[in-house]
């Protein structure tokens, strides 16, 4: 529909009469109806006007259809998202690159280039960029959000903590979230639901944090010894361990490798053939488990019974076991590289490892 048709219908249905918007726009009656037949079109600048008057959005007055715009995002940022929920992020970025071309005012389109490029270090100027353009216009509260947490990264991986500081003192604290009030807002199975998914986010930051504890201290010494590393580690393994009390650790698999890969790697470095293989043939149990069901199911431990492992996305293609291989290629473990354990860990990691398969988008079936 032309612009001119879509001045006439909006003029009509608010009872009003060429000359009355030619009034109020301060332009000649005759401009009005060579609009209207669409001989001519609106001056740019009049365009913020004649949206006020009629309420309604520039898309709608250039005749942009809403919905088809909507869908054609969520399309792109889909196909985008299938590559960069499994590492691959240059070829996210490009589709999104391309969708901007298209929509580049969309903050769904930046909000999704933002996160792919904030993980290479040759595109942190990019994230940044997109970052502050998210924040400069955009007034949905998940998207600031999300661009406050990339920019606190970005700045810090640049070496300008005092911007990321900036940031990070805008941010709420971890007892005003929306995470903590749902439960208490919400009733019935809502509350519920948002009660498990608090915990288990609750255990999971929880977990992550003790893994970096160990931060180097004023007089250049660190926090703690490498056993003592070791012995959070397996604290940080009892920890999930509550959480998931039946061994069905669904996403956590992939925590579960990494926490068993630090372990193994301290007992490595001080020579113990027995704890060094225990823990990697765990690694590789946790690593298969999560390669071959991608972390989806449904939890049934205690706590959180009932809920969906959801799914993930991985800043690297190289799927769980592959990496668990190149990890062991590691030096550390030429001491026991030709024993009968270590080289059967192998022969189980080989047959799954890789990289991550791209899954193709579901087919649209609606007549």
């Amino acid at each position: 529909m032309e612009i001119g048709t879509i001045i006439k219908k909006y003029r009509r249905q608010r009872d009003m009469t060429q000359e009355q918007l030619a009034e109020y726009l301060r332009v000649s009656v005759s401009a009005v109806s060579q609009w209207e037949s669409g001989k001519t079109a609106p001056d740019l600048a009049l365009i913020p006007a004649i949206c006020n008057l009629f309420a309604i959005s520039a898309d709608e007055l250039l005749g942009i259809n809403m919905e088809q715009k909507e869908q054609r995002i969520k399309e792109i940022r889909a196909e985008a998202n299938k590559f960069s929920e499994r590492g691959y992020l240059n070829e996210a970025a490009e589709i999104l690159e391309k969708g901007l071309q298209e929509f580049p005012d969309s903050y769904d389109l930046m909000c999704d280039l933002m996160y792919a490029r904030s993980y290479d270090a040759e595109h942190l100027d990019e994230a940044i960029r997109l970052g502050h353009a998210i924040l400069d216009g955009c007034t949905d509260d998940d998207h600031r959000m999300s661009a406050k947490q990339v920019l606190c990264y970005a700045y810090r991986d640049k070496g300008e903590t005092d911007k990321a500081l900036e940031i990070a003192k805008t941010l709420p604290t971890i007892h005003i979230t929306k995470e903590s009030f749902y439960p208490l807002l919400y009733t019935g199975n809502i509350s519920y639901d948002r009660q498990q998914r608090l915990i288990e986010n609750l255990f999971d930051m929880l977990g992550l944090k003790l893994g970096g504890m160990n931060k180097q201290l004023d007089d250049g010494t660190w926090a703690y010894t490498p056993a003592e590393m070791a012995a959070i580690r397996d604290k940080q393994l009892a920890l999930y361990n509550i959480l998931f009390e039946d061994g069905n650790y669904g996403f956590y698999h992939n925590r579960m490798d990494n926490i068993h890969r630090g372990q193994a790697g301290y007992y490595a470095e001080i020579g113990d053939t027995e704890r060094t293989l225990h823990h990697l043939s765990a690694a590789a149990d946790h690593a298969i488990t999560f390669v071959t069901t991608e972390g989806e199911g449904e939890y049934t431990s205690l706590l959180l019974r009932g809920q969906s492992a959801g799914t993930f996305s991985t800043s690297s293609p190289i799927n769980d076991a592959q990496d668990l291989i190149n990890f062991m290629s590691s030096p550390t473990f030429d001491f026991l590289r030709d024993t009968p354990a270590f080289t059967a860990i192998l022969a189980r990691l080989e047959p799954v490892a890789g990289q991550w398969k791209v899954k193709e988008l579901p087919t649209n079936t609606d007549d």
